[in-house]
């Protein structure tokens, strides 16, 4: 922000008055609060339970000046507004360009309800680069974002017999309880509840997907945009969830309460009490940093999730007459692999050297790894004899390259072909799946592949390209708060990403570029799908950054079969 914050403002909600401050962005005033609870502290007997609202009134002003504590989680870095920890966490800020008042008439400004990745694993609403006060001072919108629970505390599920389990979706619960508190309140902040925008990338975005198919939260908002990531048909089914969690209940030592001898995957109340009573970092210690076989163990509980997701989004059980904006970056896998996947090879400071042959050799495993996930989602239904072929993920992934190419150029290339089938193509799919389903639903689709001077990001190497989570910093603002790092090219792709996001906000239409109108998805000969996208670059195109279909063999000829 410009300054220091010189005064403070007041807003009055049902359970009593709350106290912000005023700063200001490029000379707009912002009036900001942060650290409202939308849910009482989730410990004590709330502890692993869906989230409660707050039904209590305060009697003097609550004080929304200080950023809150992150919920606890697996840190990665430590680029906090506030560092602090603690599983007292369910708060969320607001950036409001205007208030309402009573002796003026003030109209409402549209709602852009932030949910931010990490796959539900790390990440906080108080991150450096989740202030949404840029957002919110150049698109004129009130920005929300808030933090939900992670890890085993926002996803253990301990099975249906005990009411005193967990119920799993916790995760989910609290973003629902968030989005109802900004429903009920946001008004009184200057916000309009008839024109919320969710909006989330990567862990953020597959949830994003979710709210649009759940009976619970598909009608608390009339927009989405989703960025980098959507469901997929590896959401867990309670029995598959259960046993999951119950490994991760006897591998750190809460095997307690079983008399018989023989292994049932389900919890016994000793375990339910066990796992209650852990501390928060062996409860950390249940959910490791690896991928579940099931997607980030949200799971199919018969209340949020009805049924699988994926089968509502194709029997057309979601959100109608909706406006989507979906977008995805160039190399959305690169950035796991030193992380998770081969930190030997994928070094992210100093990658081993790699050859055509052994890319093309490590492609067709990768392949067969991918294969291997497939199988061991124990929840999925048969495919038959369809397996992934590992020499044609090869040739469409190698496609153009030769001895002569760079290594990191092959490194690239894995990591784009884990990036499409994991977050990039179920990110497509789910477009598609909204546009046939429902021909009032308006579908729009940026491409980012603007790779910029500002060197290594958190998650980015240089050698990684234009990787997930670069488009980030980029919505949000950071070229016009950190001069020193970005130039002026970062700052005007900035300007018109915020623009685009703000303007959908506002309209349900991206803003025109390059001097034309955003075209939406469209069909044509009946059932075939036709997806227009802007591509953002460093550079303009020759003759337009507006494009069609963009992955098409990726996704359409290789990873649609699987993903469905």
């Amino acid at each position: 922000m410009d300054g220091v914050s010189v005064c403070t403002v007041s807003v009055r909600v049902t359970n009593g008055l709350i106290t912000g401050k005023v700063d200001t962005f490029n000379g707009t005033k912002l009036n900001v609060f942060l650290g409202i609870p939308y849910a009482k502290p989730p410990v004590g007997a709330l502890r692993l339970k869906k989230p409660v609202p707050v039904n209590r009134s305060w009697t003097q002003p609550l004080d929304a000046t200080q950023w809150p504590k992150a919920c606890v989680h697996q840190k990665i870095h430590q680029n906090y507004f506030n560092v602090d920890m603690n599983e007292d966490c369910l708060y969320l800020n607001i950036w409001s360009p205007a208030l309402p008042n009573s002796t003026e008439t003030t109209a409402l400004k549209p709602v852009m309800f932030w949910i931010h990745g990490g796959g539900l694993m790390w990440g906080s609403a108080v991150e450096k680069w989740y202030s949404g006060h840029v957002i919110a001072a150049m698109g004129d919108v009130v920005v929300v974002t808030f933090n939900y629970r992670l890890s085993t505390f926002g996803l253990l599920y301990t099975g249906a017999k005990h009411s005193s389990g967990a119920p799993g979706n916790m995760a989910l619960w609290d973003q629902a309880l968030a989005l109802e508190w900004v429903v009920d309140n946001i008004a009184n902040f200057g916000g309009d509840p008839t024109r919320i925008t969710v909006f989330g990338e990567s862990a953020g975005a597959i949830s994003t997907s979710l709210h649009v198919v759940s009976p619970i939260t598909r009608h608390l908002f009339q927009r989405a945009i989703v960025m980098s990531g959507a469901f997929t048909n590896a959401v867990c089914n309670a029995n598959a969830s259960e046993r999951l969690w119950y490994e991760r209940a006897v591998a750190i030592g809460c095997d307690v309460g079983d008399k018989t001898g023989k292994t049932s995957y389900e919890f016994t109340p000793e375990m339910i009490k066990c796992m209650r009573g852990l501390s928060a970092d062996d409860l950390l210690k249940a959910k490791d940093l690896t991928y579940s076989p099931c997607e980030l163990d949200f799971m199919i509980d018969g209340h949020f999730l009805p049924h699988n997701p994926i089968e509502m989004l194709k029997s057309g059980d979601h959100k109608k007459d909706m406006d989507l904006l979906i977008g995805t970056v160039v190399n959305e896998g690169s950035f796991l692999f030193p992380i998770m996947i081969d930190p030997v090879q994928f070094n992210k400071r100093h990658p081993k050297h790699m050859t055509y042959a052994e890319a093309r050799e490590y492609a067709i495993r990768l392949a067969d790894s991918l294969q291997s996930y497939l199988t061991h989602v124990s929840h999925r239904p048969p495919v038959g004899d369809i397996r992934i072929d590992g020499q044609q993920v090869a040739d469409i992934y190698l496609n153009g390259l030769s001895n002569a190419t760079k290594s990191e150029v092959f490194m690239q290339r894995m990591g784009q072909m884990y990036g499409d089938f994991r977050l990039g193509c179920p990110n497509k799919l789910f477009a598609r799946y909204i546009h046939s389903g429902q021909p009032n639903s308006r579908v729009y689709e940026y491409y980012y592949s603007a790779k910029f001077a500002a060197g290594d990001q958190l998650f980015c190497a240089d050698w990684m390209g234009v990787c997930h989570f670069d488009d980030i910093y980029i919505v949000f603002g950071l070229p016009f708060q950190e001069y020193d790092r970005y130039g002026r090219p970062e700052r005007h792709i900035s300007a018109q990403m915020i623009e685009t996001f703000t303007r959908f906000a506002w309209t349900g239409r991206p803003a025109r570029l390059s001097g034309a109108d955003w075209p939406q998805y469209y069909t044509i000969a009946g059932n075939t799908v036709i997806a227009p996208y802007y591509e953002f670059s460093v550079e303009p195109k020759v003759d337009t950054n507006f494009g069609l279909n963009v992955k098409s063999v990726e996704c359409e000829h290789l990873w649609y079969q699987y993903l469905n």
